[in-house]
């Protein structure tokens, strides 16, 4: 529940509207709409490196060493954390 001027409330369903925000509301979304952002964008850079490494076995099947993929998606995982906002 929102107190709005006047005495009125406002009940909303989901997040607040970005009309509705203050400046500080607003630059908190922003702030996790941008950590959101870099994950993703950690995760995807993980999934080429991993396809940069790969290989083929003789019959044609990609091949993926499990471990350095692991380790690939910790170190993405880790830079993404590292807030700079």
């Amino acid at each position: 529940m929102n107190d709005m001027p006047g005495g009125a409330s406002t009940h909303y369903f989901g997040p607040k509207p970005w009309k509705d925000c203050t400046d500080s509301e607003k630059i908190e979304r922003l702030r996790d709409e941008l950590d959101g952002w870099r994950r993703a964008c950690a995760h995807l850079r993980g999934r080429v490196d991993i396809l940069e490494a790969h290989q083929h076995a003789p019959d044609g099947k990609l091949l993926i060493d499990l471990q350095q993929s692991e380790r690939i998606h910790q170190m993405n995982t880790a830079c993404a954390s590292i807030n700079t906002l």
